[in-house]
């Protein structure tokens, strides 16, 4: 790839970290570096080791090993405005949101298409409320105006197409998230919820669905119907997962995620 290609929020897999499954790192480009001093040309890129706040800086020549080095794709950060529900016990319910400076709000609850950008930076939902729930719930939330501004965005379309044979690379993109270490530290609803958070890494253990795939088999607590519509959304799914390997999961998974 060309040095003038590279742009910033690009993607790229290191393929000399490797682990047991064979996956790589991933980077984010944060910055270049062009400079001609003497008869040096300088062209390096800093690069952000997603989930974590370490950074490197490899050049240009370096980056175009493809042995080394695969580009994945454009990353998109975006500000989100929120409108939420914050209960008594911690628990947040996240209604609505748009991103800001648009008029258009998005209902979470009704919303079935495949996200792109979803908030989570200190919003901690730990269990799913039932659809009959939000109701009332709304009419206050909508009365008081409890509308938030997302301090930072979370692109959860690069988990999209993950499966347990990258669950190594999942977790270290998580390990560092503050919604997500807060959110595993919050009791569960229920005993069904416990339920629930075993199934969902149960059936993600079987490798043979997409995080995405595994939305499907996630519903709502309180509703247990697969496939009407009911489950939950993907950013709740990676809460879910995340939170279940952090009470359920094993040594090696509880690894990968620093726990």
């Amino acid at each position: 790839m060309n040095f003038r290609e590279i742009n910033e929020g690009d993607i790229f897999q290191k393929n000399t970290e490797r682990d047991i499954n064979n996956k790589g790192g991933m980077y984010e480009v944060l910055m270049k570096v062009e400079k001609v001093t003497g008869d040096y040309h300088i062209k390096n890129i800093i690069l952000g080791r997603m989930g974590t706040d370490r950074t490197i800086t490899v050049n240009h020549s370096e980056l175009k090993k493809e042995e080394r080095w695969t580009f994945i794709g454009q990353g998109i950060i975006e500000e989100v405005v929120q409108r939420r529900i914050k209960y008594p016990d911690g628990r947040v319910e996240v209604l609505s949101e748009r991103l800001y400076g648009q008029e258009q709000v998005v209902d979470l609850r009704k919303q079935e298409k495949k996200p792109t950008i979803v908030n989570v930076t200190n919003i901690v939902k730990p269990d799913d409320i039932p659809l009959g729930s939000v109701g009332l719930a709304l009419q206050d939330a909508e009365s008081k105006q409890a509308e938030v501004k997302a301090v930072k965005s979370w692109d959860t379309s690069v988990y999209s197409n993950l499966t347990y044979n990258e669950l190594s690379s999942i977790g270290a993109m998580l390990a560092d998230h503050e919604g997500v270490i807060t959110n595993n530290l919050t009791r569960f609803q229920n005993s069904q919820s416990k339920i629930l958070h075993q199934q969902c890494l149960d059936r993600f253990r079987e490798n043979n669905i997409t995080m995405w795939k595994l939305r499907e088999y996630c519903p709502y607590v309180g509703v247990s119907n697969k496939g009407t519509g009911n489950h939950i959304s993907f950013t709740q799914v990676i809460l879910r997962l995340a939170k279940a390997i952090y009470h359920y999961g094993t040594e090696q998974e509880k690894g990968y995620f620093n726990y």
